[in-house]
């Protein structure tokens, strides 16, 4: 029991050093480990090896996560296209300006995307 809350205790520090910036270097330090190398002998060592295992697994989330963002943006192209939505619909629903090329804007990128969705999906009836 008391292994399990110390786990706990663990991840926690691990997604607090994790938003708050820390480098595995900065861990290292934290940890009282030698800034470079193995320190197999170190008593924190595991520790520090489930914390990179930590970090993989939040690249994992983050790589899932742009993957659903991007399937859920390719799903909302494909209504308006089948809704038939006009180029001034798609740049007033993105919030842009209607009759311009507005690289300022953030949603510039998801407009250039969606043209390029309408080109590849419409290639698929011809």
């Amino acid at each position: 029991m008391d292994e399990m809350i110390q786990d706990i205790i663990m991840r926690m520090a691990y997604q607090h050093w994790f938003e708050g910036g820390k480098t595995t270097a900065d861990v290292r330090l934290i940890m009282s480990l030698p800034a470079k190398g193995e320190a197999v002998n170190a008593p924190n060592w595991g520790k520090y090896l489930k914390y990179l295992e930590f970090l993989k697994e939040k690249e994992v989330q983050a790589a899932n996560a742009a993957k659903v963002e991007a399937i859920k943006w390719r799903l909302t192209y494909k209504g308006w296209y089948l809704e038939g939505k006009t180029d001034k619909q798609v740049r007033e629903k993105l919030g842009l300006p209607t009759t311009r090329d507005a690289p300022e804007f953030d949603a510039w990128g998801k407009y250039l995307d969606y043209l390029k969705y309408i080109e590849e999906y419409s290639q698929k009836f011809v």
